[in-house]
């Protein structure tokens, strides 16, 4: 077995039902009765992959969207199935403004439930500013990335856009 301590760290316990239980080790062991028995403390470094999971994490958060015409609207981006529903919309969008029709609504419905009317060239300025909001999350975790090592505080909410 494989003992470590410290940041971002599990002692893997035993095999129940050939399932690996992980634990956390240091709400087991103290550190000096890790060193009793000849395990030293070890901090695990952060991967690229805990960088994704973070950025990942934050996507799917969704956020408050305000708009040039001075609304805000709580945007869900949990997964592929929101982001295709505002993809369509805003393509739906576009369309309207092709056949010239700048007036049609568009009703998108928020986190909170609410429908919203909007305009086509408002759903294109709701769908844009989402993908900016993206951009600028995967742009910080690229940053964070290149970091040699990766900090353990790549997580705190200052390396990250709003």
């Amino acid at each position: 077995m494989l003992f470590y301590i410290g940041t971002n760290v599990q002692w893997f316990g035993e095999r129940i039902n050939g399932i690996l239980y992980p634990k956390n080790i240091n709400e087991i062991f103290s550190t000096e009765e890790l060193s009793q028995i000849g395990l030293e403390k070890r901090e695990i470094p952060v991967s690229s992959k805990d960088v994704s999971k973070a950025r990942d994490s934050r996507i799917s958060e969704g956020a408050t969207i305000t708009l040039s015409s001075g609304l805000s609207i709580p945007v869900q981006t949990r997964n592929e199935t929101d982001f295709r529903n505002i993809n369509g919309l805003v393509s739906q969008a576009i369309v309207y403004t092709i056949i010239n029709q700048p007036n049609a609504t568009i009703i998108f419905r928020g986190t909170d439930d609410v429908e919203y009317n909007l305009t086509p060239s408002l759903m294109i300025e709701l769908g844009s500013k989402v993908a900016q909001r993206v951009q600028s999350i995967y742009e910080a975790a690229w940053v964070i990335k290149k970091m040699d090592p990766i900090p353990s505080d790549y997580n705190e909410s200052y390396r990250w856009p709003v």
